[in-house]
C-alpha cells in the first residue's frame, strides 16, 4: 500500500497540470504555503505536532493545532525548479516569493479554533484566518475529523492576485469545510469545499516515507502540489522542515518552529 501511494504521489508530481500562478484570480499568495494548521507542519487528531501527523502545502487539513501552542513559519516559493531565499531577484526579475506565517489555537465552543497572522509580502502585506474543530468524536464519524473556517476573515485584497489597485481589486474571504480521514499506517486522507480561493473541491493525501520523513501530495483547484517534510530541533524546539514542487514545477520549501 505505502510503495503504491509513493508511486501515485510521484505520477501527480510528473504530470502536475500548469495553470498560471499570477493573475487574475489566481491567488498567487494562498498556492504556498497559506496559514492553515497543517500547511508545512504535520499535526495529529488531537493537535499536536509530529512527523506522523496529516499534512498539506496550501489546502485546510481537518486537524487545529492544540492550545498554549504557537507556530512560526516561513515559506519559500522560486518561479523554477530552482530552491531559492525568499523574495529574491535575478536580472532585475523577480525569481521567488516569500511567506510569514503565525499562528496560535484558543480552547473554544468545547474545540480548538485556530487564529493565524499571515504576511503575504515584503511590504508587510498580511491577512488573517480563523479555523475550528468541530467537538464530534471519531467513534461518531468513522474516523473522520470535520473543521470548518474562513482564509483571509477581513476580505482584505492583498492577496488575490489581480494587479490592480488595491481599491479596484476583487477580494478573497473564502469559507471551506473539511474531513480529514485517518488510514491506515499513519496516512490520512482530507477532502474539503470551499469558495472563492478554493473554486470548489480541495484535497491530500499524507504517508509516512520512513520514521523521519512525511511526503504528501494535494490538490488546491488549480493544479497538484507534492513534497516532504522531516522533523528537527532548534534551540530544543520542534521544528519541520518541508520542501517540495508546486504544480510540479515551481520549488518551494517552509520552515516551521513549534513552541
Amino acid at each position: 500500500m505505502r510503495f503504491a501511494c509513493s508511486i501515485f504521489i510521484s505520477l501527480l508530481a510528473s504530470g502536475a497540470l500548469s495553470q498560471s500562478i499570477g493573475g487574475p484570480r489566481t491567488f498567487p499568495q494562498f498556492r504556498d504555503m497559506a496559514g492553515l494548521s497543517g500547511n508545512g507542519f504535520p499535526v495529529l487528531r488531537d493537535g499536536k505536532t509530529g512527523i506522523n501527523g496529516a499534512m498539506s502545502l496550501s489546502t485546510p487539513i481537518a486537524y487545529v493545532l492544540e492550545t498554549k501552542r504557537v507556530v512560526l513559519g516561513l515559506c519559500s516559493r522560486s518561479t523554477d525548479r530552482t530552491f531559492r531565499w525568499f523574495n529574491t531577484t535575478s536580472a532585475n526579475v523577480q525569481s521567488s516569493d516569500g511567506t510569514l506565517q503565525g499562528m496560535f489555537s484558543l480552547d473554544s465552543l468545547g474545540s480548538r479554533i485556530a487564529i493565524t497572522h499571515l504576511i503575504v509580502s515584503g511590504t508587510g502585506d498580511s491577512v488573517q484566518h480563523l479555523q475550528y474543530q468541530l467537538p464530534i468524536s471519531a467513534e461518531q464519524t468513522g474516523d473522520w475529523t470535520f473543521s470548518i473556517g474562513c482564509h483571509n476573515i477581513t476580505d482584505r485584497p492583498a492577496a488575490n492576485g489581480d494587479d490592480n489597485p488595491v481599491e479596484d481589486s476583487k477580494l478573497s474571504r473564502s469559507f471551506f469545510i473539511v474531513g480529514t480521514k485517518e488510514c491506515s499506517r499513519e496516512s490520512y486522507f482530507t477532502l474539503g469545499l470551499g469558495g472563492t480561493r478554493w473554486k470548489g473541491f480541495f484535497g491530500s493525501y499524507t504517508l509516512p516515507l520512513n520514521d523521519s520523513w512525511r511526503a504528501y501530495g494535494e490538490y488546491d483547484t488549480f493544479n497538484w502540489n507534492v513534497g516532504a517534510a522531516t522533523e528537527i530541533r532548534v534551540l530544543g524546539k520542534q521544528a519541520f522542515v518541508q520542501a517540495g514542487l508546486v504544480r510540479g514545477n515551481l520549488a518551494t520549501w517552509s520552515v516551521n518552529w513549534v513552541f
